[in-house]
């Protein structure tokens, strides 16, 4: 699909070709009815993203086909924090935030970030892997290199948290994001893609989404 992105929805697969997913979403397809695919090309050193939707028949739509992502430094399957890796697997996608006001996404919770919002990647603390409104936790004291402050990375115009590590568990890695492209052609772990894609999937996906991530 080019960049024209939500001109058709799942009610108009009448006109497009429906499709088989890939083996690796199946079991994502036991329970989603939206899924983000992302496959990793070793030999570019990028992913592709594909987004799936269900029509009300059972039947899998292809919305995005093959969209340019930026992936993590070293690849995917992580598994400790700093490892420049892009989790490998299926994830939810929960808390919707970003510089931007709220595009009018369905996801639960959009945060349009501060100067008190950071995102704890500090494994000795209780909140990490956990947006913070600093203005509200008086006990956090954000550590400068560590904690990202989600205002000041301009990629967060736009982003949707792939919970990764959702239990919080120390060193294992935080903050994965899908976030809007900034001007590196790799990120630190994260999904980077085009400003439009990320704000035309914010306005489509609705809570119960999946990402999977191969």
């Amino acid at each position: 699909m080019n960049a024209d992105y939500g001109k058709c929805t799942p009610s108009e697969a009448e006109s497009h070709v429906y499709v088989e997913l890939p083996d690796q979403a199946l079991e994502a397809a036991r329970e989603a009815s939206q899924i983000i695919t992302v496959e990793f090309v070793p030999k570019t050193g990028r992913g592709l993203l594909s987004f799936y939707q269900k029509t009300e028949e059972g039947r899998w739509f292809l919305q995005i086909d093959s969209a340019r992502a930026a992936m993590g430094k070293a690849g995917i399957g992580k598994t400790k924090e700093g490892d420049k890796k892009t989790p490998e697997g299926t994830y939810n996608l929960t808390q919707p935030f970003g510089i931007l006001d709220d595009p009018g996404t369905m996801l639960e919770g959009y945060v349009k970030v501060t100067e008190d919002h950071y995102w704890c990647c500090n494994p000795r603390s209780a909140y990490y892997n956990q947006l913070v409104d600093a203005s509200e936790k008086k006990d956090f004291k954000p550590i400068r290199g560590m904690d990202e402050k989600l205002i000041n990375v301009s990629a967060y115009q736009y982003a949707i948290f792939i919970d990764y590590n959702a239990e919080c568990t120390p060193k294992l890695g935080s903050a994965i994001f899908l976030h809007c492209k900034a001007a590196k052609s790799t990120t630190s772990g994260c999904i980077a893609i085009d400003f439009e894609l990320m704000e035309f999937l914010l306005k489509t996906l609705k809570p119960g989404a999946k990402i999977v991530i191969y």
